[in-house]
């Protein structure tokens, strides 16, 4: 984390930060974040069946409406190469709800650098906990969110 190398990545990557008007700006990476979870895992399938990305889309709506979404995105040029989606839910938790850097874009400080972002709006915004449970159920994302100190509840 904060390798030499991806700083200097990290430098060509731009950031947009938002709430609910950046949604269907990331409607392609979740679907290629869908088809890789497809890939890695059984598990992964069984609860990922009947799941389509408009309908995970109008779960989220809800915490836009209240102001209590952050949708960020990672541009290289103008292409969206990574995301991360969090909520604050109705008891102040924060939840890192889905993270999510193109294949070709991994490995280059982009995920990390939005889980940053994250924690940077939930300290702002006061919240109680951090949660991360969706993505702690994937090993490269649960070892990257352990670093930043982010543990299964």
């Amino acid at each position: 984390m904060g390798s030499d190398s991806e700083r200097s990545n990290l430098e060509e990557v731009s950031f947009l930060s938002g709430g609910i008007e950046l949604l269907s700006k990331i409607i392609l990476l979740r679907k290629k974040l869908l088809a890789h979870h497809r890939c890695l895992s059984l598990d992964f399938n069984k609860d990922l069946d009947g799941i389509s990305v408009p309908e995970s889309h109008s779960n989220l709506a809800e915490y836009g409406q209240k102001d209590n979404l952050l949708i960020e995105i990672a541009m290289l040029g103008d292409f969206e190469v990574g995301y991360c989606v969090s909520f604050i839910d109705e008891n102040m938790a924060g939840e890192i709800y889905s993270l999510y850097a193109d294949d070709g874009n991994r490995g280059k400080g982009i995920a990390g650098e939005l889980i940053k972002q994250a924690l940077a709006w939930f300290r702002e915004k006061q919240v109680a906990e951090v949660k991360a449970e969706k993505l702690l159920e994937s090993k490269e994302t649960a070892r990257l969110c352990r670093q930043f100190g982010i543990e299964p509840s």
